[in-house]
């Protein structure tokens, strides 16, 4: 598990890297804001993404789970962005550039397709 050790603030469950964006799934200590794990999160990536001549995009979209919603829908939402965006075929196992901690790994494996995409994930999500 991928973790920021010193402030312990927050669990990377998933991630998945685009050509022009990204999206994660991360835990959170209880008592950590949504908007100090992402501006920790980026001081740390900011410098290097300058060394690539890189830069953050003007505002993002996020999203904290209560503890009412599902998280199928949402790691379903990330995973199928390669092939919403036509990165990647749907008979193609999935995207190279992400990752997935073990244990949620292991659950969604369980209801993938040989770590395909089912076709019918690619209308709901």
């Amino acid at each position: 598990m991928l973790q920021m050790e010193e402030e312990n603030r927050l669990l990377l469950l998933a991630l998945i890297v685009m050509p022009d964006h990204l999206h994660s799934l991360v835990r959170l200590r209880q008592d950590t804001q949504l908007s100090d794990a992402l501006r920790l999160f980026k001081g740390r990536m900011s410098p290097h993404l300058r060394q690539l001549n890189l830069r953050w995009q003007k505002g993002c979209f996020d999203h904290r789970l209560r503890d009412t919603e599902e998280l199928a829908p949402v790691l379903r939402y990330m995973l199928m962005n390669p092939y919403r965006r036509g990165l990647l075929d749907t008979a193609e196992k999935l995207w190279p550039f992400w990752y997935c901690e073990p244990e949620t790994y292991r659950w969604f494996q369980g209801i993938a397709d040989d770590g395909k995409p089912f076709p019918e994930w690619l209308n709901r999500s």
